[in-house]
């Protein structure tokens, strides 16, 4: 399985950002534990192939949060 399917079988349960698909990977896909370096630029890709959107929570005090959903063309 490569990057791109992980993160979008992930994404299938919800909406999510970068850090939790991180934490989902590292604690219960040990086989699959990606790392960030790996994760945003195939979160990028997806996006820029239509298969993810990406919507920015704005926050207060902290970076603003990037959180990716699935388009229909992704599910």
């Amino acid at each position: 399985m490569d990057t791109d399917q992980v993160i979008l079988g992930l994404l299938m349960s919800g909406p999510k950002s970068g850090y939790k698909i991180k934490n989902i990977t590292g604690k219960l896909m040990m086989a699959y534990n990606l790392s960030l370096n790996q994760i945003y630029p195939a979160l990028r890709k997806l996006e820029s192939t239509g298969l993810v959107q990406k919507d920015v929570v704005i926050q207060t005090g902290k970076p603003n949060l990037h959180v990716y959903s699935l388009t229909d063309g992704g599910r």
